[in-house]
């Protein structure tokens, strides 16, 4: 359990618990930092500034999906290859609670996210952090 919780501890900080292929843009501080810890303040802002919750939970939730889903595609890794879609999708889903499509509410919505990036990462917390393997991303990168 204590692993587990090393494990989010250095997550959440953004510190690498393992060595990280360098085609993974999560590799790169300032672009790792641009692609994903800036749309999670839109999130943690969202979460509290709630007559903006709807415009910065949808922008948080489709920059991250996009940035995942952009990062599976350039090097396999499987937590982004799990997220990105499903970001994207709570993206559309916030935007559709906002104008009052669905009535899904705001707390269903952040649990949604929370538990997207949960079920994302039990791939990585059990070793399995890319589908494809190093040489395969090299080769296919210029690598």
């Amino acid at each position: 359990m204590r692993r587990l919780a090393t494990a989010a501890h250095r997550m959440l900080l953004g510190v690498s618990t393992f060595d990280v292929r360098p085609s993974d843009l999560s590799s790169k501080k300032l672009v790792s930092f641009l692609l994903w810890r800036v749309p999670l303040l839109l999130l943690l802002a969202g979460s509290v500034w709630e007559p903006f919750r709807g415009a910065l939970w949808s922008g948080g939730f489709g920059w991250i999906g996009l940035s995942c889903t952009a990062n599976a595609f350039k090097c396999g890794r499987v937590h982004c290859a799990l997220m990105g879609p499903l970001f994207l999708a709570l993206s559309l889903t916030t935007i559709a609670e906002t104008l009052g499509v669905i009535a899904a509410g705001w707390t269903t919505l952040g649990l949604a996210g929370v538990a997207s990036v949960l079920v994302s990462y039990v791939p990585e917390w059990f070793g399995r952090r890319y589908l494809r393997s190093a040489s395969s991303c090299e080769s296919e990168h210029g690598g």
